[in-house]
């Protein structure tokens, strides 16, 4: 986990030492007023000005700028809000030029210069759709879901942590992601689910939640080892059509959303919105989701964690609906 943590603090270092010569070297970005930035390689057209080339790549539209085409909130009414700090659009948007534009591009979309040599493919911020967070399936995340994406950010994935820029920068753009989605602007913002106290790791608790794994499927995406390779495994996209591999269990690191149990439970009942993973909150009680967490930590063969301790002292095994162990 340390050196995990170093590498990620290393790749946000860079990031900050090749995007901070942005604007010394002259690259147009916002202008102060919102308007349009202008560079050499621009040329007229019916609509107005085609820019080619790099520099026109780091022009962010102002969401109460004419040329606008957003359907989110208003730069000047979007914020956020993690503890006692207030996230401020406008200033969020030269964070974003300057950190996230290259993968998330202009509009949000997810089309930056960067996106077409990435894989997964970067956030689409129209979209809307987020897999980590706290409140139901479908619905947003709580600006604290964010603040924690940014925190920690995606494994596996070409998003670092973002923990070297100020707690207060990351509020800021997380107020001017939001201009990008109408979702933002028109849907009312749901509440935390509720996460009850972990029941015991016990035996007869490892031993339901291998039931409970069976009885949801699980292993059609996972497998029966959990090492991702379920009959369905190949065949999975996300809501971009895109292909998507589940998790492997056996490794038992690099979760997207958390690594605690607590975590675990929150994806189950929340879901992974924009993946195939669903939400179970209307198919597994909370002590069966605590049964099914404790279970799948047994599958995570390189961990000693308490379930695979408790698993071991009690000699189990188990069997798939086949009678194969």
């Amino acid at each position: 986990m340390r050196s995990e943590y170093r590498f990620l603090s290393l790749a946000s270092a860079m990031i900050l030492l090749v995007s901070a010569p942005m604007t010394l070297l002259g690259l147009p970005g916002n202008p102060p007023d919102g308007g349009q930035a202008s560079s050499a390689n621009s040329k007229p057209t019916a609509g107005g000005t085609e820019h080619q080339g790099v520099m026109s790549d780091y022009y962010v539209p102002n969401s109460t700028h004419p040329a606008w085409k957003g359907a989110g909130l208003p730069i000047t009414q979007s914020s956020s809000k993690v503890g006692n700090l207030v996230g401020n659009a406008v200033r969020g948007r030269e964070h974003y030029r300057r950190f996230c534009i290259g993968c998330h591009g202009p509009l949000g979309n997810g089309e930056g210069e960067n996106a077409q040599w990435i894989d997964p493919k970067p956030r689409d911020f129209t979209e809307g759709t987020f897999r980590c967070r706290s409140t139901p399936t479908g619905e947003l995340p709580t600006d604290q879901d964010l603040f924690n994406t940014l925190e920690r950010g995606f494994v596996t994935t070409n998003m670092p942590s973002w923990f070297a820029i100020s707690d207060q920068d990351k509020v800021d753009l997380i107020a001017y992601i939001k201009i990008f989605s109408a979702k933002w602007k028109n849907t009312q913002r749901a509440a935390p689910i509720a996460i009850p106290p972990e029941t015991p790791i016990t035996a007869d608790s490892i031993k339901r939640g291998h039931d409970n794994f069976e009885k949801m499927q699980c292993f059609k995406c996972h497998g029966q080892e959990g090492h991702g390779d379920g009959t369905s495994a190949s065949t999975l996209t996300n809501s971009k059509d895109q292909p998507i591999r589940p998790y492997d269990f056996t490794t038992g690191e690099r979760f997207k959303c958390g690594s605690t149990n607590t975590d675990i439970y929150r994806d189950f009942m929340t879901g992974l919105d924009g993946s195939p993973m669903p939400s179970f909150a209307d198919q597994l009680k909370p002590d069966e989701a605590w049964d099914l967490v404790h279970y799948l930590r047994t599958l995570m063969v390189h961990v000693n964690s308490p379930e695979r301790r408790v698993m071991i002292e009690n000699h189990l095994q188990f069997t798939d609906d086949s009678g194969q162990e």
